[in-house]
């Protein structure tokens, strides 16, 4: 069992965090992350940082070790991080006044990282999440076009949404959540996208997601189509999942309680990805254009809603000026609209599938792009 958290000390009112890395064979980047973690600007006796070693073939055990991780291993078990996380919680539970932070072992975090997420969580927050943003644009063109959907989400969802009532969802890594809120909506579950699942179950529970811009986390982006590919379809699959299994529930909650915030997220659910949408305007622009004016809406209205779809995301992104060279890219987004459909045409994968990553344990600052 861990032990009790040590008393507070300081002026600034903190919050004990568990910061947590689920590993499966990252023997070249977690220590790196735990490097960045150990050097944080929050004080030391507020946190820990903890490895989850979950059935590693290579030496990630030890390098988290040695970084200075408390470490432990998983040597058998369900797939999944959901499932992973769920284990590590029944076997060393967090104290009631304990929230718990999650991390890819490929992250790199800023110095400042925790103290936002606590200062959120003092000031009334249960759940936060921070600005997941790719570390790697430039390591190749599929790596650019992977990266770009963050920044659109950063820019476009998240940003453009403050005060709108628009839902903020946990990203996977880079967020917060409170055992309190946590063990209110039943923890861990087992879904491929742990993340979406228990951001519907928060949604449910009454709580919003404070999004926290400030809070900066780079994440490496898979740098080949195939992986690519693979990553988007895990995620595609678990998203129909959580829609199937929580949609229904959530649509009934938001006319009940006529929640915006519910609403949304049930269409958000409901509907397919932006790529896809892209992909569809056109098809039925170029279909309309064959057909004559007897189709149903006319091709320049097709033309129109798929330079809107195409265009918006341009629109948002092109005044940040670390992100406009790699919007060259941006076309090969359209990508991910035919991962949607091979969702759908494929049998689902059962099995869990991870992405490779490429980083290197140098020990060099954060460098975004």
């Amino acid at each position: 069992m861990p032990d009790a958290p040590a008393p507070l000390t300081g002026s600034v009112p903190q919050r004990p965090l568990r910061v947590v890395i689920p590993a499966h064979n990252e023997e070249r980047v977690v220590g790196v992350l735990v490097g960045d973690l150990l050097d944080q600007d929050y004080p030391c006796e507020a946190y820990t940082v903890w490895v989850l070693a979950d059935r590693c073939e290579d030496a990630t055990a030890a390098v988290a070790a040695r970084a200075g991780a408390r470490v432990v291993e998983r040597s058998h078990g369900p797939d999944g991080k959901g499932e992973l996380l769920r284990w590590h919680l029944a076997e060393y539970p967090l104290a009631p006044d304990e929230a718990l932070a999650v991390l890819d072992a490929d992250n790199r975090v800023e110095r400042d990282l925790l103290s936002h997420l606590a200062g959120a969580l003092v000031k009334g927050a249960v759940a936060v999440q921070a600005s997941v943003l790719p570390s790697n644009l430039d390591a190749s063109p599929i790596a650019a076009a992977a990266g770009l959907g963050d920044w659109m989400t950063r820019e476009m969802v998240y940003a453009g949404g403050r005060g709108r009532g628009r839902p903020v969802e946990l990203s996977g890594t880079g967020f917060c959540v409170t055992a309190a809120a946590l063990g209110e909506v039943g923890g861990w579950s087992g879904s491929f996208t742990e993340d979406l699942d228990l951001t519907v179950r928060l949604l449910q529970a009454g709580h919003r997601i404070r999004y926290l811009p400030e809070a900066r986390v780079w994440d490496e982006k898979p740098t080949d189509l195939r992986a690519a590919v693979l990553q988007r379809r895990r995620w595609a699959q678990g998203r129909t999942g959580v829609r199937r299994r929580r949609g229904p529930t959530l649509l009934r909650r938001a006319v009940a309680e006529r929640s915006v915030t519910m609403m949304l997220m049930a269409f958000r659910l409901a509907v397919p990805g932006r790529s896809f949408r892209m992909l569809l305007t056109v098809g039925l622009g170029v279909w309309a254009a064959v057909a004559g004016w007897g189709f149903p809406i006319s091709w320049p209205v097709w033309a129109a809603l798929s330079l809107w779809l195409a265009g918006r995301p341009v629109w948002a992104l092109w005044p940040l000026r670390e992100v406009r060279p790699y919007l060259r890219w941006y076309p090969l987004t359209l990508m991910w609209g035919f991962v949607w459909l091979l969702v759908r045409l494929l049998p689902h994968r059962r099995e869990w599938y991870h992405t490779p990553h490429h980083g290197s344990a140098s020990g060099e600052d954060p460098a975004p792009v």
